[in-house]
């Protein structure tokens, strides 16, 4: 079986706001990618240097198998969706909207990543006596290498900026 990985969800990303609304599931992949022919309105191609923005209430979320980040599923059947809406021209920092349902799973981060929770509550364990509690406003930080387990006690939605 053909696993796709994380990078293959975060894609290469040109320098334009990837199109917000995924007309099918198929074309999730290519809008990663920045591949899709569909854009919203409002949205423009420009240049490196020009600023840029997205609402969070307005990006549509594809399915994001937790697989694809490496992921095992212990408790429970979480699913995420999420959509990386910007990437540095070097692909090494990328930020976007991530969200997941509730369910348990270990994860060992093989990047950095900071995120701020808009909604839900997650526990992440790093061991049995280290526990983090998120709720809605938290900012926390994951350095690569973490040996991670989540538990999703209610439907998650972060703002997430990785490093590769």
């Amino acid at each position: 079986m053909n696993e796709t990985s994380r990078r293959d969800f975060l894609g290469s990303l040109p320098f334009v706001i990837v199109p917000l609304i995924c007309a099918t599931p198929g074309t999730a992949q290519a809008e990663y990618r920045g591949e899709a022919n569909d854009t919203k309105p409002g949205s423009q191609t420009g240049s490196s240097g020009e600023v840029r923005k997205v609402t969070v209430n307005n990006v549509q979320c594809p399915q994001w198998p937790l697989q694809s980040l490496g992921a095992v599923t212990v408790h429970g059947d979480p699913s995420a969706s999420g959509k990386t809406v910007f990437e540095t021209k070097d692909s090494q920092i990328t930020g976007g909207i991530w969200k997941c349902s509730p369910g348990t799973f270990d994860l060992t981060f093989t990047w950095d990543e900071m995120a701020l929770l808009l909604e839900g509550e997650l526990i992440i364990e790093e061991s049995s006596d280290r526990k983090v509690e998120i709720l809605p406003g938290d900012f926390f930080f994951v350095p690569r290498g973490a040996r991670t387990r989540w538990i999703v006690v209610k439907p998650l939605k972060k703002l997430f900026f990785s490093r590769e």
